[in-house]
């Protein structure tokens, strides 16, 4: 008679119990919704980015294109009419405009350059970032020469062939330049024969 007893008085112990450790709480939850967030009025912003372009190098190559070798200085422009500009300088080869910029496959060594930046209608992805002035005033020397051939180059296009030769007549004669032998001409000795 022992045990139930003390399974009651256990359980009644935990009933008591379990009523004292809970906080008071309001069993009625708060149903008002919360306010969606809004969008900030652009008349408001407090303000924007901007960009200081620097033309250190032109060249005209070979080609008639202009390049420039450009500093771009990324920084915030505040509505009270202040700039804060960053501590970094992308040194960058692109066109007099500098809306359009030397770009590579990965991004590796590369910016991304908001067209806001630019004043250009596109963002452009993968501009080549040079270490220094100087290597972006070499890159775009090279760039201007006209490129040598290089008979072991497959990509590179052949030169066309010169259509004189030596002794100033065109062609080597026969159908289409090709050379005839001489004594024969085109068709000569062909036909049946009877043995």
């Amino acid at each position: 008679m022992l045990v139930p007893v003390l399974v009651v008085g256990g359980i009644a112990w935990l009933l008591l119990r379990e009523g004292k450790d809970k906080p008071d709480v309001d069993p009625t939850p708060d149903l008002t919704p919360e306010p969606t967030p809004t969008r900030p009025d652009p008349s408001e912003t407090k303000w924007t980015e901007t960009a200081s372009w620097q033309g250190e190098y032109a060249e005209k190559g070979y080609d008639g294109s202009e390049r420039v070798v450009w500093g771009l200085t990324m920084g915030i422009r505040f509505q009270d009419g202040s700039t804060e500009m960053g501590d970094t300088q992308y040194i960058l080869i692109g066109n007099k405009t500098h809306t359009a910029f030397r770009t590579a496959n990965s991004d590796r060594g590369t910016v991304d350059i908001k067209k806001e930046y630019t004043g250009g209608d596109k963002d452009v992805k993968n501009a080549i970032v040079y270490a220094s002035f100087a290597d972006a005033e070499a890159k775009v020397r090279e760039l201007s020469q006209e490129p040598e051939y290089d008979p072991t180059d497959p990509i590179q296009p052949r030169p066309e062939p010169e259509d004189e030769d030596d002794d100033g007549s065109s062609g080597g004669g026969g159908f289409g330049g090709l050379p005839t032998t001489p004594g024969y001409s085109l068709g000569q000795g062909m036909g049946s024969s009877v043995f």
